[in-house]
């Protein structure tokens, strides 16, 4: 699908998704091109 570059950057929260390339913060895993879950600390 592709990085969301435009997309704006929501604040991190638990279960979503964050795009190491541009920091994009999603709820679904395919709105970004490589995305990593964030975890708890």
């Amino acid at each position: 699908m592709g990085c969301k570059k435009d997309k704006p950057k929501k604040q991190k929260q638990v279960g979503m998704y964050e795009c190491k390339k541009c920091g994009a913060v999603v709820k679904k895993k395919d709105k970004v091109c490589s995305a990593k879950k964030i975890k708890k600390n």
